[in-house]
């Protein structure tokens, strides 16, 4: 058992501070996103694309890292599978919100919360670790 939070670069030698910016990024943008849908907005066309393929690489790469690597622990010791499937199911969350025709509010809110979670999150590992 690996515990990836020990190690300078995540699987396949990439680099932490990557997968950090990244996650960071993509957090603001969600936040972002679900901002406007609790202002009553629709989701633009090229925001829909953006969130089925970010949605269809998160299901994927995280699947094939719990097959890959099915007993590595993360920050703090969650299990990895706890940590590929709360990433798959965002996922299909982000897909699914892409295909709605109007989200609404709520879930506009759901998508402000989980993208700010996930910045502050991650720039909080960035910052202790």
């Amino acid at each position: 058992m690996v515990n990836m939070m020990n190690q300078k670069r995540y699987h396949y030698n990439i680099p932490k501070i990557l997968v950090y910016l990244v996650h960071i990024l993509v957090g603001i943008y969600l936040a972002y996103l679900g901002y406007t849908l609790t202002q009553g907005k629709k989701i633009p066309r090229y925001a829909k694309i953006i969130l089925i393929t970010l949605g269809s690489v998160v299901i994927l790469y995280q699947s094939w890292l719990w097959i890959k690597f099915p007993k590595d622990n993360y920050a703090y010791d969650v299990p990895g599978w706890l940590l590929h499937l709360s990433h798959v199911l965002i996922g299909i969350y982000l897909i699914v919100l892409a295909l709605l025709k109007k989200p609404g509010p709520i879930l506009g809110a759901t998508t402000l919360i989980l993208g700010a979670v996930q910045s502050l999150y991650m720039l909080h590992l960035w910052i202790l670790h």
